[in-house]
């Protein structure tokens, strides 16, 4: 008499099911994270670099495909050679005295986290080298002109360093970039001011010229070298201030001291855009429900008249509330 067969369980059945739904799950994931028309496993082997490149502006600013890309391709690490400063016996490099504003904020803070966005060459009018040399900091300086940021290299700064543009979207993008030297910034993001400084360029300075460079969110950038808390964020970018501030998630990130530039060098006048870049700057930092309070702008040369330091001020700062 034969047994029926109906509700025995049959091992070997069930461990070939098992099977299959786990090769059918890791066919799903490799789907999901390499994407049509990749090859190999591995996104960033170099048969399918191209292909990631040209759609990465799809992914969103904390998707982990893009960070690896930013951590792998264009992360350099701090370098342990010593220091290679044009003036080693200055102190305080920032053009007028962030530096030791900020660390008077901070209360001298040591070993903390600086970001510096328009980094330039990492020691002329840096507002970072001073934390860096005194305080033992470590950070991330961005630049995304080819000339200076080699020039950060030169000086084996103790940071992470990155040769792109900072985006003034949540994408990585490519946008047009003016290389000015100190002036120079996104294309697209000059106004008058920035213009009216360019023609006042001597004429012994390389001609702007400009290029299409790669832009990266700076939430990406940060997720990139493994930090979300800063203790001094440093934005001059020449125009494109406000764009890259709106970017930044600050539900995910904290920031102790912002100094962020509203003003153009080498204007002594009043200049309206420069004032109405300060406007748009505080109502930002209002609208974020009570997180920060402005410090005031720098340079302060006028003790009792608020309206004369927002017009001969360069940069104006923020500070966390705790």
């Amino acid at each position: 008499m034969k047994l029926s067969t109906v509700g025995r369980y049959c091992p070997r059945r069930s461990m070939s099911l098992i099977i299959l739904c786990g090769i059918l799950l890791v066919v799903l994931i490799h789907h999901i994270m390499v994407g049509p028309g990749m090859r190999h496993g591995d996104i960033f082997a170099r048969e399918n670099i191209a292909h990631f490149e040209a759609n990465m502006h799809k992914l969103k600013q904390d998707d982990p495909r893009l960070v690896e890309y930013i951590r792998r391709f264009w992360v350099r690490k701090p370098t342990t050679r010593p220091r290679k400063l044009s003036s080693p016996s200055t102190t305080d490099f920032s053009q007028y005295g962030q530096s030791y504003l900020v660390d008077d904020l901070l209360k001298r803070r040591k070993n903390g986290f600086f970001l510096e966005v328009g980094a330039g060459n990492g020691e002329d009018l840096s507002d970072t080298l001073f934390f860096e040399r005194e305080r033992d900091w470590s950070g991330l300086l961005v630049e995304a002109n080819r000339e200076l940021y080699t020039g950060i290299v030169h000086r084996r700064r103790k940071a992470y360093s990155i040769n792109a543009c900072a985006s003034v979207t949540k994408h990585a993008v490519r946008s047009n970039f003016t290389h000015a030297g100190f002036v120079g910034g996104l294309t697209d993001h000059f106004d008058e001011s920035h213009k009216r400084i360019m023609d006042l360029r001597p004429e012994s300075l390389p001609r702007a010229v400009e290029m299409v460079e790669q832009c990266f969110p700076l939430f990406s950038m940060l997720v990139a070298v493994n930090r979300t808390h800063i203790d001094y964020f440093s934005l001059d970018v020449e125009g494109s201030e406000l764009d890259i501030l709106k970017t930044i998630p600050f539900d995910k990130v904290v920031i102790d001291i912002i100094t962020v530039e509203y003003g153009v060098r080498g204007i002594k006048t009043r200049d309206e855009s420069s004032i109405e870049r300060l406007k748009a700057i505080r109502r930002f930092f209002k609208n974020l429900k009570g997180m920060y309070e402005e410090i005031g702008v720098i340079p302060s040369k006028f003790p009792d008249d608020q309206i004369e330091n927002d017009v001969h001020g360069l940069d104006v700062i923020f500070k966390r509330k705790k």
